[in-house]
């Protein structure tokens, strides 16, 4: 049986002149022999999750002879190429390897248990045979973690740091993030933070970063090169002076963290006490302006509520309510965002739990106007005074949609005359477009949709909290 072992650089065998050799092994057992033949160059080795590049010829026995050669990489004239850290190669081996540079070139003497093993690699490897591998590194690339995998995106791990385990959503985190642009510094510093609010304006991780965090263990530092496209793009940053369509460089070292149970671990009272302190933390952010942080943490709410099915009593109870509120609030959020559509599917479900809830029918209404179904939309609100006949913001939202109709209509019929006004007129002269006279002023007519929305502070005062989580207050509001 091969030897198991923690991969763990030998850092006598970086520092090696010519000529010299090191056991590269942990307890010095003498199964991984590496003897530099020359030196590479850099300062960094490969690690968890480089791509290495290099040639080789592998002997089996004590002696390097052309008899004794059983595979090389010169056989298809192409180089090797292998993920470190991955289980791809022969561990001995990937020990010594995890000490070479770029360009170094050394022999690698593996006895049979860090080569392979007692039964050896039938036919070409015997039984019980040491081996040796006469190696050169030619190049090693950092992790390409980018979506379209266009090394837009590169990750090269300077400590692997320990464990199994990675940071999840929600778990307390301490960092040290450095930035850099252009050779300038813009970011050093210490950031404690929770697992998904890294981005938010008290903390100040780059909003591009966050989601490349969850993977990491306690202890692992990295690198990591973002191109423009993935980090401010053409916008820049003016809080960090950062222009547009800059490359940027990040030193990110996850010192601890403390990762939290997951959904499967709790029981039905910890996860709505979970989702509880979600939707808490979703009203911090939506009250800041910060949308995307609050969706993120309302859907959360959700997510940890809602499949449980097996509830009953006072459970089942605060559990829906959990959902009606989670989806009216998740709702807001998103047309905050101009999410129309995602806005309108959590108004659907938050009404299958209060069929009789005008913030649903309110705020869906609005999603159908911002998405130029108007005649939908007043109906949203007319069902909004079927259940509330005082509430002046529905009267005032109907108002609005049949304005928004009639300008549409007269805007048709516009159109419509312009176009046969155009028919047969074509002069000798003009430019052979039939209906330039009727089409050439459409790119500047405005459909401004977010005239839809009202202010926040106007629908608090009509439909109170965006927290609330008494349902029946969202019966009849008072305004």
């Amino acid at each position: 049986m091969a030897v198991v072992f923690d991969m763990k650089r030998c850092l006598e065998a970086c520092d090696l002149q010519v000529g010299e050799s090191v056991d590269c092994t942990p307890n010095k057992d003498g199964g991984v022999i590496k003897k530099l033949l020359k030196t590479g160059i850099g300062e960094e080795f490969p690690n968890y999750g480089d791509r290495v590049y290099f040639r080789y010829t592998a002997y089996k026995g004590d002696e390097m002879t052309e008899e004794n050669i059983f595979d090389s990489s010169e056989k298809d004239g192409e180089l090797f190429e292998y993920d470190c850290l991955r289980g791809k190669v022969i561990r001995g081996f990937e020990l010594a390897v995890l000490s070479m540079r770029p360009g170094e070139r050394s022999l690698i003497y593996l006895s049979a248990d860090w080569g392979f093993g007692k039964s050896g690699a039938p036919p070409k490897v015997p039984e019980n045979s040491s081996v040796i591998f006469d190696t050169e590194i030619i190049s090693v690339e950092c992790s390409d973690i980018s979506p379209d995998q266009d090394k837009t995106i590169l990750r090269k791990v300077l400590d692997r740091g320990k464990g199994f385990l990675h940071a999840n959503f929600g778990c307390p985190v301490e960092s040290h993030i450095r930035g850099e642009c252009d050779g300038r510094v813009f970011m050093d510093k210490d950031i404690n933070f929770f697992m998904g609010e890294g981005s938010s304006e008290e903390h100040g991780i780059p909003p591009f970063i966050e989601p490349y965090l969850d993977h990491w263990k306690n202890g692992e530092e990295a690198r990591i090169y973002f191109a423009a496209k993935h980090a401010y793009g053409p916008k820049g940053c003016t809080k960090y002076g950062i222009g547009p369509n800059k490359d940027l460089m990040f030193w990110i070292n996850i010192k601890k963290y403390k990762r939290v149970e997951e959904y499967w671990e709790l029981t039905y009272k910890e996860k709505m006490d979970r989702s509880d302190e979600y939707k808490t933390k979703g009203n911090k952010y939506f009250k800041n302006g910060e949308y995307e942080l609050a969706s993120k943490f309302y859907e959360e709410t959700l997510d940890f509520v809602k499949h449980d099915l097996c509830m009953e009593g006072e459970e089942e109870k605060r559990r829906r309510n959990l959902l009606l509120v989670g989806n009216l609030n998740l709702a807001q959020a998103y047309l905050r965002m101009e999410k129309n559509r995602e806005a309108r599917d959590c108004c659907d479900e938050a009404l299958t739990f209060d069929e009789h809830n005008v913030k649903a029918y309110f705020r869906r209404g609005l999603a159908n106007f911002a998405s130029m179904e108007y005649e939908t939309a007043k109906k949203d609100f007319q069902k909004v005074l079927e259940i509330d006949p005082h509430n002046k913001q529905a009267r005032n939202q109907i108002d609005k949609c049949t304005k928004t109709m009639n300008e549409t209509i007269q805007s048709e019929r516009e159109l419509e005359r312009r176009m046969m006004s155009g028919i047969g007129k074509q002069s000798d002269d003009d430019d052979g477009s039939l209906y330039s006279s009727g089409m050439d002023e459409i790119e500047s007519w405005d459909n401004n949709m977010a005239q839809s929305m009202i202010p926040l502070e106007e629908e608090q005062a009509a439909f109170g909290d965006i927290s609330s989580s008494d349902s029946e207050n969202n019966h009849r509001i008072r305004v």
